[in-house]
This record gives C-alpha cells, structure tokens and sequence, in this order.
C-alpha cells in the first residue's frame, strides 16, 4: 500500500524497482514480484497506467499541450508518450483532448 501511494503521490517522477528498491528498502527482485502477485503487471506497466490515467485527467482539465503533458509526466519522448497512450485507450492523445 505504501509503494501504491508513493507512486500515486510521484506519478511525475521517473518510477522505476530501482528507485522503489532505495526509498522502501526491499530489493528490487521482490518488488518486480510483489507487483506481479499483486496486479499481474510489471512494475514499469503500472506505472505507465498511473501516468496515462493522470494524462486523460490533463488532457480535459488543463490548458497544457501534449508535448508539455509528455514532458511533466517523465516521458522523455511524445511519440512514446502517444504511443502508449493510444495503445491504453484506443484513441491519440490529441483526439482524446478535442
């Protein structure tokens, strides 16, 4: 529940088992495996859904482009960002906000 909210709390931040491993000491093995047991996903795929769950939020109700949308939530690129996005929803980023 801890590490839930911590990244429900740092979506922005770059979230990976290494940096869960450091602020929770356990080690990464058992985080990747408590994540797997727990949500039947990767620790990089829930992640991934915190942000683009944050990103449709964003996308209705803030005036940010979807470059600067990429950017805040640590996606070092907007095609990858779209890219996710869309496979998530169905949808491109820029038809979801129109």
């Amino acid at each position: 529940d801890r590490m839930i909210n911590y990244i429900d709390e740092h979506y922005s931040d770059k979230i990976t088992p290494e940096s869960l491993s450091e602020r929770f000491g356990l080690s990464k093995e058992h985080i990747c495996a408590l994540f797997k047991e727990q949500f039947d996903v990767s620790v990089s795929e829930y992640v991934h859904s915190v942000k683009l769950n944050h990103a449709t939020e964003l996308l209705s109700n803030s005036a940010m482009n979807i470059s600067q949308i990429a950017d805040y939530l640590g996606y070092s690129s907007v095609y990858y960002f779209s890219k996710l996005f869309k496979a998530r929803f169905g949808v491109s980023p820029s038809k979801y906000k129109a």
